[in-house]
């Protein structure tokens, strides 16, 4: 009875970890031009300022932004996404990655629950 309950908790765990890496390799970075009204609404949005540098980041909420300058790169599960100046990005919640700021990175940014 013992050895079957260790057994159930350690299936049980590598389920779990198997479900999450297989949710994380279904998400997807958006990125596009803005419509007037994304402006508009974003221009209101608190701004966040990056140089020139290489992170690690977890996404507890979906991150709507609007990058106002800078170049950056982000990497994740094999594949990259790029962003520039004027283009509107949309980061799902749950998404891991890794940034690649290549120019200093400047965007209004709103975090949704």
């Amino acid at each position: 009875m013992f050895k079957s309950a260790i057994f159930f908790a350690l299936f049980s765990l590598v389920l779990f970890h198997a479900y999450k890496y297989l949710n994380q390799l279904k998400l997807e970075v958006s990125i596009t031009k803005p419509s007037k009204e994304q402006i508009e609404i974003s221009s209101k949005w608190p701004i966040w300022e990056k140089e020139i540098s290489e992170f690690d980041y977890f996404y507890d909420k979906e991150e709507r932004c609007l990058i106002l300058e800078g170049e950056v790169d982000i990497l994740a599960n094999n594949k990259k996404w790029s962003f520039t100046k004027g283009d509107y990005v949309v980061f799902p919640k749950g998404f891991k990655c890794k940034w690649i700021v290549k120019k200093p990175v400047k965007k209004h940014y709103n975090f949704i629950e």
